[in-house]
């Protein structure tokens, strides 16, 4: 089996960061909230696993790292701005 591309790559751990963001509970503008964590519990972590395949350890880390840290800096960001504004 052969390692994705780097198109692939980033569009996987372009989803990861997506999924992480949808599957912390959101308010909606019309009242309530919607909780998709139950539905994105799976894909966060094969998202990520799919974007470090294939990746030699140290740059697979390097990867995995970035792209957490980059998911949970909007996430944390779009918390601050809904729960503070």
């Amino acid at each position: 089996m052969s390692s994705p591309r780097i198109p692939t790559r980033r569009a996987a751990l372009a989803c990861y960061g997506l999924a992480t963001l949808l599957a912390f509970p959101h308010e909606l503008p019309w009242g309530g909230s919607i909780d998709l964590g139950p539905l994105f519990a799976a894909v966060v972590p094969a998202a990520l696993v799919l974007g470090i395949e294939g990746l030699p350890w140290r740059r697979a880390g390097r990867d995995a790292f970035l792209a957490s840290l980059l998911a949970h800096l909007i996430f944390f960001h779009w918390f601050f701005v809904v729960t503070f504004e």
